[in-house]
């Protein structure tokens, strides 16, 4: 199995299948977090999300480190 950072490079390198990987490997939270939210926009949204956050990855940094949680909670307000 391909490590993680190695299909983020790539994907970042416009290598449309290893971003489709890494999607791949975050559906299980995805559909977790869209069916917790009870809201059919979230699993798009969580999708876009994965992809906006493959591209502004940076290696050795703490980006996005609690983006995830801050989109889920602000999903839950609006609700």
């Amino acid at each position: 199995m391909i490590r993680l950072t190695e299909l983020i490079a790539r994907a970042q390198n416009g290598d449309q299948e290893a971003l489709a990987q890494v999607v791949e490997r975050f559906l299980p939270i995805v559909k977790k977090y869209s069916h917790d939210l009870d809201h059919d926009e979230a699993y798009s949204d969580l999708i876009a999300w994965i992809v906006v956050a493959v591209n502004r990855y940076k290696p050795k940094s703490n980006w996005g480190k609690n983006e995830l949680s801050f989109y889920l909670s602000n999903k839950k307000k609006i609700e």
